[in-house]
């Protein structure tokens, strides 16, 4: 792996860290209206739980992509002394 594809691998990683935390936002975002509506509005908690829950699985695949991208890395031979 040259420098190059080194620099590629680091911004597919920043890349999948900013998509977690967008869906660690809407996470909280979703959270945060649950409380307003609890007992309400049954339909609308269930739509949001089902909302968090497939936000959670999202995340765990992206960590997932995540560590794939980590794994690729290695020390570029151009950096080796």
């Amino acid at each position: 792996m040259n420098a190059h594809e080194a620099m590629n691998t680091h911004e597919v990683c920043i890349e999948i860290l900013e998509g977690i935390c967008h869906f660690e936002t809407m996470i909280e975002n979703t959270k945060y209206s649950l409380r307003g509506i609890a007992g309400q509005f049954p339909d609308l908690v269930k739509e949001y739980t089902h909302k968090i829950e497939i936000y959670e699985m999202c995340i765990k695949r992206l960590k997932q992509r995540h560590q794939k991208q980590l794994n690729k890395l290695q020390i570029p031979e151009c950096f080796q002394d």
